[in-house]
């Protein structure tokens, strides 16, 4: 069982379609990182597609853990003046941290997102982070904090694909 990371934007609505198209067993996991106006809450249309696609949404609400791991240490940073990158942090602890093990208590093997990267065998490293095929989105330095044993349990399947081709397939499927 995999379980497909989804914001309610077009790359994580790829890869939850496209690992669906795959046949294989998916179903969507969406966390609440911050208060959203009901205008501009992700979740209803998230549900929608989701029906269309005969799969389940699970919603998380992770606000109070991300303010205190991501937004906080950002904050207290940002103060003394360092450059943080709240992006590598929130990837290693609540993605592939807070997030995984969700998924994992709902029964899933592993966790997929629309990241623009690739894992790869390397001969000499054996499992290794690989930069995205589309230049202008590639995600590979977000993960670079993310431990390797958590990345083990991850699905890319945007790695190879442009964000053109994800939008030229979601308009094919009526997505």
């Amino acid at each position: 069982m995999i379980a497909v990371a989804v914001s309610g934007g077009a790359d994580s609505l790829y890869a939850l379609a496209s690992l669906k198209r795959t046949g294989a067993e998916v179903f969507a996991l969406h966390a609440r990182f911050k208060k959203t106006p009901d205008a501009v809450d992700p979740v209803p249309e998230l549900e929608s597609r989701c029906r269309e696609l005969g799969l389940v949404l699970r919603v998380r609400d992770m606000r109070e853990r991300f303010a205190e791991l991501i937004v906080r240490p950002f904050a207290e940073s940002y103060v003394k003046g360092e450059t943080p990158n709240p992006c590598v942090r929130c990837n290693a602890l609540i993605k592939f941290g807070l997030l995984l093990e969700e998924a994992r208590a709902l029964g899933a093997d592993r966790l997929a997102t629309g990241h623009y990267v690739a894992l790869v065998d390397h001969p000499r490293y054996g499992l290794a982070l690989r930069s995205g095929a589309d230049p202008a989105k590639d995600q590979s330095y977000f993960l670079a904090l993310t431990p390797l044993t958590r990345l083990q349990q991850a699905l890319f399947p945007l790695g190879d694909i442009t964000k053109t081709e994800v939008r030229h397939c979601l308009e094919e499927w009526h997505l």
